[in-house]
């Protein structure tokens, strides 16, 4: 009858669905825009692909800016007012202050 679906119906249905929004069923956060802010900060103060020196695991600035900028962004969720707050300003932040305090 009217409205009435199979579960393979349903199922193929929502396969569709998910398709169409490439599964993407959540808002980004700040997670998915760090990686790009600290590229853009990286390659401007001299850092090699994928974080640091290239000295594989110093304690320069240059390798603990990945590290603190993901803590940072990562500390700022306990923030009461943090879910007001654009993802992309999130991370923003959270690099720019890294930057800041390691002085890159």
């Amino acid at each position: 009858g009217r409205g009435v679906f199979t579960v393979e119906q349903l199922e193929q249905a929502e396969l569709g669905v998910l398709r169409t929004v490439e599964y993407r069923l959540h808002e980004p956060t700040a997670a998915h825009y760090l990686p790009s802010y600290l590229t853009a900060t990286s390659s401007s103060v001299g850092v090699v692909a994928g974080g640091g020196c290239g000295c594989h695991g110093c304690r320069c600035p240059r390798c603990l800016l990945r590290p603190l900028a993901a803590y940072l962004a990562e500390f700022g969720l306990a923030c009461a007012s943090s879910p007001a707050w654009p993802a992309a300003l999130h991370a923003a932040a959270a690099t720019l202050l890294a930057a800041r305090l390691l002085r890159v």
